[in-house]
């Protein structure tokens, strides 16, 4: 009968750790989407987070993988054995530097993308002046330069602008 009572003491301690395993991962994913995490940036999240955790091969997190040594959802990879354990929920510095990760990821992206777009805005700006380019450098090669418009000189002669200066003479 004693053995059984400490089973039962067993699997309600082990259960009690993975309700508070689960509590913990829920709050720490409702941090970092109030944080601005991705829905398809946790698994690397939660990769990151869980990289730590092994030996010299690291860990990752896979909470299908079934080990016979600990508990939680990060599996940790040593040179002769596997093991998992719990997220290091609550090191705050782990938790920051794996969502950093994931954002410098997207920063990375989206400025790839915006550097793109800006060499098409450059490209389409260039052809877009194209015509009246060779134009003007039709007209300087034949020493016809155009009457310029708009000089930025003020009525009067002056090229300030400020409504106190005197005009230039």
């Amino acid at each position: 009968m004693e053995a059984y009572a400490a089973m039962q003491n067993e699997l309600a301690k082990v259960m009690r750790q993975m309700i508070l395993d689960r509590r913990a991962f829920d709050d720490l994913m409702t941090r970092m989407r109030k944080l601005g995490l991705h829905d398809e940036d946790a698994k690397f999240f939660l990769d990151c987070m869980c990289r730590s955790c092994g030996g010299s091969l690291g860990g990752l997190y896979n909470p299908s993988f079934k080990g016979e040594y600990g508990h939680g959802p990060c599996q940790c990879n040593g040179p002769l054995t596997i093991w998992k354990t719990p997220l290091p929920v609550g090191d705050k510095k782990v938790e920051y530097a794996c969502f950093n990760s994931v954002t410098k990821m997207r920063y990375d992206q989206a400025q790839d993308i915006f550097d793109k777009w800006h060499q098409q805005a450059l490209k389409e700006n260039a052809q877009s002046v194209a015509p009246a380019l060779a134009e003007i450098k039709q007209e300087i090669v034949k020493g016809q330069p155009r009457k310029r418009r708009g000089t930025g000189a003020a009525p009067g002669g002056s090229i300030c602008c400020h409504p106190t200066a005197a005009p230039a003479r």
